[in-house]
């Protein structure tokens, strides 16, 4: 008899890291798990060891291991080092076990690190249970920019693990279409399993903060990570100089504050007045500070890539200011988003003249645009709906496969 399979099914989750953690990873993962659990999944999840969980409102049987992956440690050592090979073979084999006595209908692997998606494969091929790969980040292909960070061999290998992966999943979910279209052009004959699922925003309504206008500079708030790579810090401070040159009758009513995690090659960008550096804050105190700025800044040169921090920025209901590269996912996106100002990142006399158009508009009183209210599409919760219909349709195949 086929199984009811919108009366759901079990789920083995490999991830990195898990609560209490609230790094973004952690943030998606968990967030699927709750969602599906009260969909009806029996969730279980393989993480690292660390602290004690925190409290949740739902049950999730959460088994702790080792660290198997050393990138998650320390970047610069290397692959065969650290028990790398053990750490793997114990998570392989506490899958197997669990496998073994809780019958799951799907293994579901997350990362990076990729140690997540390859012992998720192995468990996999050893159980014959199908297998979704979430892709939370690029791996090797077809995305350049990786290949800098690592040696040209463990690159090659990747590539080919990568592929193997890939064309063996049931299922592969990716966070933007850029990616997508990506991987469709490197794996074409899997092109029907690459799914986009987008990162997404939460709900501010724990947060019982409301934007007010107040005497003083006009705020242009930036927060999230500060590094030399990723973020365009570089074109933007050359717009502001070109602000302060041209107009200084609104380069004197504007400031610009940068809070978030501050890497060694980005300290200079503030050793003079043009832009702040306000410090690490927590998460609430970001959420109240966003709530509270007139406009937000996005800063991005991905190319396939979407910056969790903007699904954050819509939640918090402020213009943003998005400046990123054109024909990027960022920008292919949000483009025609009323409230979200997108910019060439290089283009950088238009960056300066839609700040001094921003601020010239609140200081005359005339109303920005916000962004709307009924953005669900942009919700993680409508990305976790469309994960579960996915696994909705998969467990319907194997299913109707297994009855046949």
């Amino acid at each position: 008899m086929e199984k009811d399979y919108l009366g759901k099914g079990r789920i083995l989750l490999l991830s990195s890291c898990f609560i209490p953690r609230a790094t973004v990873g952690v943030i998606r993962a968990a967030y699927f798990s709750r969602h599906l659990a009260r969909k009806g999944w029996i969730i279980d999840v393989i993480k690292y060891e660390e602290e004690k969980d925190m409290a949740i409102d739902l049950t999730l049987n959460i088994y702790r291991l080792p660290s198997y992956s050393i990138y998650a440690i320390n970047p610069k050592v290397c692959i065969l080092k650290n028990n790398f090979n053990i750490g793997i073979f114990k998570t392989i084999v506490t899958g197997l076990k669990l496998s073994k006595y809780n019958h799951y209908d799907i293994i579901f692997g997350t990362g990076g690190p990729f140690t997540n998606l390859f012992t998720a494969w192995a468990i996999s091929v050893l159980t014959k249970i199908p297998l979704v790969i979430d892709y939370r980040d690029p791996w090797t292909s077809p995305f350049p920019q990786k290949l800098s960070f690592k040696g040209i061999v463990f690159n090659r290998i990747s590539r080919i693990v990568e592929g193997i992966i890939t064309r063996k999943s049931s299922l592969v979910i990716v966070t933007t279409e850029k990616m997508k279209e990506s991987m469709i052009e490197t794996f074409p004959i899997v092109s029907h399993k690459i799914h986009t699922v987008l990162n997404g925003h939460t709900s501010y309504d724990d947060i019982n903060v409301k934007y007010s206008r107040t005497i003083g500079k006009i705020r242009f708030v930036y927060t999230g990570k500060i590094t030399k790579y990723y973020i365009p810090m570089k074109e933007f401070i050359e717009s502001v100089k070109i602000i302060e040159k041209t107009r200084p009758d609104i380069y004197d009513k504007i400031e610009f504050q940068f809070y978030g995690s501050l890497d060694k090659y980005s300290s200079t960008y503030f050793n003079n007045a043009i832009i702040r550096y306000e410090g690490y804050i927590n998460r609430e105190d970001c959420q109240r500070i966003q709530s509270e700025a007139d406009v937000l800044l996005s800063l991005d040169n991905s190319d396939t890539q979407i910056s969790t921090k903007l699904f954050e920025y819509i939640a918090g209901q402020r213009p943003i200011l998005n400046i990123t590269l054109r024909n990027s996912a960022a920008d292919n996106l949000f483009r025609d988003v009323q409230g979200i100002i997108t910019i060439d990142y290089r283009d950088i006399n238009g960056i300066a003249n839609a700040i001094i158009k921003l601020a010239n508009d609140i200081l005359v009183g005339n109303e920005i645009t916000p962004i709307p209210k009924d953005i669900d599409r942009f919700s993680r919760k409508a990305g976790a709906d469309k994960l579960e219909t996915l696994l909705n349709e998969l467990m319907h195949r194997k299913n109707t496969l297994g009855s046949n």
